[in-house]
């Protein structure tokens, strides 16, 4: 039961984490491995409530849990590995990475995504550390960024709606 339980946790994380683009094709493998384990410990828990009955029909409501348990874990797993294959590239209309800015001196790498449709808007995610995650930057009015070519003026990445402290990740205000 635990292994199947951790099994769920792993495949929540790894479609939950902010995975920057170079890590989608980890985050789709360790999901499938965290599919096909909750997969493999679901089996053997549904087996271990059968066995339970050990012939005796009286107990007719073991066999109803483990049909039950048998037809959710099937569902869960279903859903799980369609959540994790779909976040893993940004869902059914992923957006498109424009460009990607390194300043290796401060450990920070910058993102930039066109996420419009007709016209061009931008996000910026910011990847800070050594970790293969990322913070998004939104905008204080909750628009899209409709220009971010960026400069480096010491520090800061800079440009035209934007000022990013590069030694921490942090936005001015």
């Amino acid at each position: 039961m635990l292994a199947f339980v951790l099994s769920l946790g792993w495949i929540v994380a790894m479609a939950a984490l902010p995975w920057i683009p170079e890590w989608h094709d980890f985050q789709l493998v360790s999901g499938g491995i965290g599919w096909l384990s909750a997969l493999i410990s679901g089996v053997f828990l549904v087996r271990g409530l059968l066995l339970q009955t050990k012939g005796r029909w009286l107990l007719g409501w073991r066999i109803a849990a483990a049909s039950a348990t048998g037809l959710l874990l099937g569902g869960l797993l279903y859903v799980g590995l369609l959540v994790v294959a779909l976040s893993a590239y940004g869902g059914f209309w992923p957006p498109e990475l424009v460009e990607k800015i390194e300043y290796p001196e401060y450990k920070t790498t910058l993102y930039i995504y066109n996420v419009g449709w007709m016209d061009a808007d931008y996000i910026v995610r910011v990847r800070h550390g050594f970790l293969p995650f990322y913070t998004e930057i939104k905008s204080n009015n909750g628009r899209y960024y409709q220009s971010l070519e960026f400069v480096q003026d010491g520090e800061w990445a800079v440009s035209e709606d934007l000022r990013i402290h590069l030694p921490s990740g942090e936005v001015a205000k």
